[in-house]
């Protein structure tokens, strides 16, 4: 019975996490004999093979992706039990790990993490960074308790909570320009953000690849800085924007022959494990994000 092979578990799970056993076995301090040994046992106990070996690592099996599913349950639970008695007399008195977009983390976190520590002067704060996508499979994978993302994918293992909106638009610098009107402007985007949202934006930035007038940078971050110092048109997210525009650095425009971003719109979310949900430290968080951006957005 699998309720005798709790220890095995644990191994499994952090095997499957990992896509290794040698990563899983340094990860758990043991000998990698001793761990193939033991998921052995467990495969013999099941009668179904939990993993398909391959050149790069394992991948699981139709059977260890339900067992796996489960282990995300039970792990998790066993966790947030630690926690909450640990945490018994003060549950912000702790460590939380947040995963957040690149960008937000530049012109929100500062902002929010001195807000949250007056709040709570006994939590400390660890912040990931990336892409939306790869901070919200590091929350399905247990890697960090929230994640303040954009347009998170709907994921049976997490709840997404919509706190703001931004949107796209159109910036040059009020300072010197390397051309000469917006017509011959270079324009400035991140790789894939914009035209993925508007076919005719697509079609737009086609014919700017073309013309070879289009610079394609790998964040927003990069996108701001070329456009403030003037090399061309910048596509930006108006949060990103608003503080070198309070600045009088930035400022929007509405280029004519240029379509219109209105299609550009995008959520900005919390995410949390939904087997999570009740967690005192949670729902506290959550609630001064919830506060927090109604006046910040």
């Amino acid at each position: 019975m699998l309720i005798d092979h709790l220890e095995k578990l644990n191994y499994f799970y952090a095997i499957a996490k990992m896509g290794s056993f040698n990563k899983a076995a340094k990860k758990l301090y043991i000998t990698q004999p001793s761990l193939t040994k033991s998921i052995k046992i467990l495969e013999e106990d099941l009668q179904k093979e939990l993993f398909i070996r391959t050149p790069k690592g394992v991948k699981l099996t139709v059977e260890g992706n339900i067992i796996y599913e489960y282990c995300m349950i039970l792990f998790s639970h066993i966790e947030q039990m630690q926690d909450d008695i640990s945490k018994m007399e003060n549950p912000m008195n702790t460590s939380v790990t947040i995963s957040t977009y690149d960008s937000i983390a530049v012109y929100f976190w500062p902002k929010f993490i001195n807000y949250i520590n007056k709040v709570y002067p006994e939590l400390t704060i660890r912040l990931l960074t990336g892409r939306s996508n790869q901070m919200h499979k590091k929350l399905i994978d247990g890697q960090c308790d929230l994640a303040f993302i954009i347009e998170p994918k709907e994921s049976k293992h997490t709840i997404n909570e919509k706190l703001a909106e931004d949107k796209f638009a159109y910036y040059e610098s009020t300072d010197t320009k390397i051309y000469k009107d917006h017509q011959s402007a270079p324009l400035i985007i991140m790789n894939q953000t914009v035209e993925l949202a508007d076919q005719k934006i697509g079609t737009f930035l086609n014919k700017y690849r073309e013309d070879n007038h289009l610079y394609e940078a790998s964040s927003l971050e990069t996108v701001k800085a070329l456009t403030s110092g003037g090399v061309g048109i910048g596509i930006l997210p108006t949060q990103v924007a608003r503080d070198l525009v309070k600045a009088k650095k930035l400022k929007e425009i509405n280029p004519t022959k240029f379509p219109k971003l209105t299609k550009t719109k995008h959520n900005i979310s919390i995410c949390y494990s939904r087997y999570k949900f009740g967690s005192p430290l949670i729902n506290n968080l959550v609630k001064e994000l919830e506060l927090f951006t109604r006046e910040f957005y």
